[in-house]
Order: C-alpha cells, then sequence, then structure tokens
C-alpha cells in the first residue's frame, strides 16, 4: 500500500475500532498489565516495571512473542499515573493495530522513570564531550548528580531484560526486541540502541529532545549530541530507526536539529522510508495526548505483520 494511503487508511480503521468498542479508553489497559513493584537494581534506584501481554497470552498456547521496552512507563498505560492524567494507551493502540492485521502481537515493558530521569536519560558519552565548563554547569543544574545513563542502561540489559526473557513467553534477538521513548526518553532510546545494536533491533524516539535545554539556549548540546550519534549508529541494514516531531510548544525547537540528524542518517547509509522515517506533525506538541494521536505509526514501522 502506498505509504500515503497507508497513513490515512490505520487512523481510520483505529476510529471504527473505536466506536465499536473494540478499544477501551477507560483509566486502565484493555489488558490487565502486571506490575512488578520496585524493582531492584545495582546500577539504578528501584522503579516500578509495568508488563502488558497480548490478549491471547493466556489462552494455552506458547506463542513467544517481541518485546518493546518502553521509558518514561508510568504515562503509557494508565491515566491514574500518567503525567497530567493523560496516558498513550499504548496497550490499546497496539492490541487494536494487531486486531486489524497491521502489527505484529508485542509485549510491552513500561519502565517508571525517577526523580533523577535526567540524568538517567542524557545520553552519557555525548554529554562526556561537551565543553568542560558547560559539564560543570549540567553537573549543577542536576544538584552534583552526575549523568548515568549508562548505568541506566545497564540495567535494561543486564538485569531487566534477562528477567523480562525468563519471566515471560519472549522471543529474543535484535529482530524481535524494541525500545521507545518520548522527548528525553526519545534520546535515551537512540542511545540504547547504538550502545546496545545487538540487543535493540529498532528505537521509536518520538520528540526526541535534541536542544537538552528546556528553552533551547544552548545550541552546543544539540550540536554535540548529533555529532555523536552520527558517529555511532549502528549497521543502516540490520536496524530500524523512527523519529517524529510536532510545530508546538518545545517541539517547535526541534525541526532544525532534527534535519541535522536525517543528514546523518543518510550519510550512515538508513534510507528514509525503509529503516527509518521521520515525521512531522503540524499542530502537535509536547505532550502524552499528542505522542498517543501518533503512536501507531512507529508501531507499525517496528513490528510489521510477518
Amino acid at each position: 500500500m502506498d505509504s500515503f494511503l497507508f497513513r490515512l487508511v490505520i487512523p481510520f480503521l483505529l476510529l471504527c475500532l473505536a466506536c465499536n468498542d473494540a478499544v477501551q479508553t477507560t483509566d486502565e489497559p484493555s489488558e490487565p498489565f502486571v506490575r512488578h513493584a520496585d524493582f531492584s537494581s545495582q546500577y539504578i534506584a528501584a522503579r516500578h516495571i509495568d508488563v502488558h501481554l497480548p490478549p491471547d497470552y493466556g489462552d494455552g498456547k506458547s506463542i513467544r512473542y517481541p518485546v518493546l521496552y518502553m521509558h518514561d512507563g508510568q504515562n503509557i498505560f494508565t491515566s491514574a499515573t500518567a503525567y497530567g492524567g493523560v496516558e498513550w494507551q499504548a496497550d490499546e493502540i497496539l492490541d487494536s493495530l494487531t486486531r486489524i492485521g497491521a502489527t505484529r502481537a508485542c509485549i510491552i515493558v513500561g519502565i517508571w522513570n525517577s526523580d533523577k530521569r535526567f540524568p538517567e536519560y542524557l545520553p552519557q558519552q555525548a554529554a562526556e564531550q561537551l565543553p568542560q565548563e558547560v559539564q560543570d554547569q549540567l553537573l549543577e543544574y542536576n544538584q552534583n548528580v552526575a549523568v548515568f545513563s549508562d548505568q541506566y542502561l545497564r540495567f535494561l540489559v543486564e538485569e531487566l531484560m534477562p528477567f523480562i526473557n525468563k519471566e515471560y513467553r519472549t522471543l529474543t534477538g535484535p529482530a524481535h526486541t524494541f525500545v521507545a521513548g518520548s522527548s528525553m526518553g526519545g534520546l535515551v532510546s537512540l542511545y540504547a540502541l547504538c550502545r546496545y545494536p545487538d540487543h535493540f533491533g529498532g528505537a521509536a524516539c518520538l520528540s526526541t529532545h535534541w536542544p537538552v535545554d528546556l528553552e533551547a539556549r544552548y545550541p552546543i548540546f544539540p550540536i554535540t549530541l548529533t555529532n555523536y550519534f552520527g558517529t555511532q549508529l549502528p549497521d543502516a541494514s540490520a536496524h530500524k530507526i523512527y523519529f517524529d516531531y510536532g510545530t508546538q510548544g518545545l517541539d517547535a525547537h526541534y525541526e532544525p536539529w532534527q534535519l541535522r540528524m536525517d543528514s546523518l542518517m543518510n550519510a550512515n547509509g538508513y534510507t528514509q522510508g525503509q529503516n527509518w522515517i521521520t515525521r512531522k506533525f503540524e499542530g502537535h506538541d509536547h505532550s502524552e495526548g499528542s505522542w498517543a494521536k501518533r503512536f501507531w505509526e512507529p508501531l507499525v514501522f517496528m513490528l510489521p505483520k510477518q
């Protein structure tokens, strides 16, 4: 199907399912998620891990499923814990796409953030390439907490992923393992793909927060980040990367830096529409509501029906 027609048809089908009560829009997901409360780690502070299973998971079958790891996990399944009371409806959207044959069924693992979200999510090796005076400013901004996203990723790869693979019927390997997030979560998703290309086959980076600074005052941040990723992107023949951004609020600052990243994607052998997508959404802002409206796009891109 032509990609333009595809983008028209899928939202229409999702709307039809919603009108037929196939998509639940209550505060709880269509299938109850499993919470692993205060999941402990030797690398980072304990936090909740929420796991959404495909609707047919408990049917007594031996089917194994790909896994999507998502940052800011408290925002994706239920409005009860989501920022501003607005959730992504990640589970309902995925299950609806699976129902109409647009994606594979998948397990979603929601990783809650902590009160140290910024130093956990800022790509550490890129931050270490900043001028020392800028690193000192970051340290002061973080109340003397150094960036430690490498430790966060070690938790993800060395502790959480083995637990999920042991506890649930998963398909393992990069062809079946993906990571996603928005804003700073978009940055750490791309960082995870670059640092662990043998573990993840794709990353969805919604409203990637290239400026780092909320007021976009320091161009050294996005320049350093894009330069870093331009030298670290994994093999284009074996990975997929999704980017998007809106035009309102914080997202209004993103376009020039995303275009810079797009040029680096081209230089690294990625082809738009094949193993890489960048989408601009007019009128969308930096919010869970906007991300929920377009979350179906990276799902269809990374988890197409086989």
